[in-house]
């Protein structure tokens, strides 16, 4: 038995020899009923070994996907987004900060056709300016609108983003950055010290939940649907433990969008006035 258990210790390829030397050897016939318990057991203890021995070597699936592969995850993820043809979806921000209910401080659409065509319009909860807000990027030329509501051409394209994302809680960039590198700024896809920490249910769709750090230090957690790689949800983490998530929600990929969504065209929708 000492010999068997050596040659399934140092060699895997050994294990169906090391049961066959345990089995066969003697013939069952010579052997009385003792003896053949005794042959039946070391067998049972022999196999119970190697697939101990086993386990212990490879470890399951799961864990090695947890230990390894967070940063493979999170570049499918950007790999996915600078791949789409076209993007669109609804959102809101939700802030919790510490010994106060959480709250929804923003709501927002996105839409975007490649090459340059980009939209992104929020509304800012309990703000005294009860509108709806947008910059839109059309051909090239990116638009704002002005406090009174008038089409403005901005001709720097990342302040534009950076000033609505300000004022989105960073809504109107996570995502325009993963899109296109015409919108520069902080991709998520550079998070530093990036790994898997579970697979978790989010509004029905089963998501690897991945953390990586911020290059200011805080962390961020990202939840990635595991059938498409598309980001659901972002929780920015402080260091006092309130935190911020925005949630992306009715995500369609490479549909069409009409082209007058990145045209100039007074709407309303509902109380408030979106371009």
């Amino acid at each position: 038995m000492r010999y068997a258990a050596r040659l399934a210790k140092n060699n895997r390829v050994e294990k169906f020899r090391v049961f066959a030397i345990v089995i066969n050897t003697p013939p069952l016939h010579r052997l009385d009923p003792i003896q053949l318990f005794m042959k039946f057991f070391y067998g049972v203890m022999v196999c119970a070994f190697l697939l101990a021995h086993s386990a212990f070597g490879q470890g399951s699936p799961e864990q090695k996907f947890m230990g390894q592969n967070g940063e493979q995850i999170l570049q499918q993820m950007a790999s996915k987004y600078a791949a789409v043809n076209s993007y669109r979806d609804t959102g809101e921000v939700h802030v919790n900060l510490k010994g106060l209910k959480p709250s929804v401080t923003n709501t927002f659409n996105t839409y975007f056709v490649r090459p340059d065509r980009y939209r992104f319009e929020w509304y800012t909860a309990g703000s005294d300016d009860a509108k709806w807000n947008v910059i839109w990027s059309n051909s090239g030329s990116f638009y704002s609108l002005d406090a009174s509501g008038v089409r403005e051409r901005e001709y720097r394209s990342g302040r534009t983003i950076s000033t609505a994302a300000s004022v989105s809680r960073g809504a109107s960039q996570t995502v325009a950055a993963l899109l296109t590198t015409g919108i520069g700024g902080f991709r998520l896809s550079q998070l530093d010290r990036v790994s898997l920490l579970r697979k978790e249910t989010f509004e029905g769709k089963l998501c690897y939940v991945v953390r990586g750090f911020h290059p200011l230090g805080f962390a961020v957690e990202l939840w990635i649907t595991a059938d498409d790689s598309l980001l659901r949800k972002i929780r920015q983490i402080n260091n006092d433990g309130s935190f911020q998530e925005e949630i992306r929600r009715n995500i369609v990929v490479d549909e069409p969008i009409s082209p007058n969504t990145f045209e100039y065209k007074a709407r309303k929708m509902g109380v408030k006035t979106v371009a």
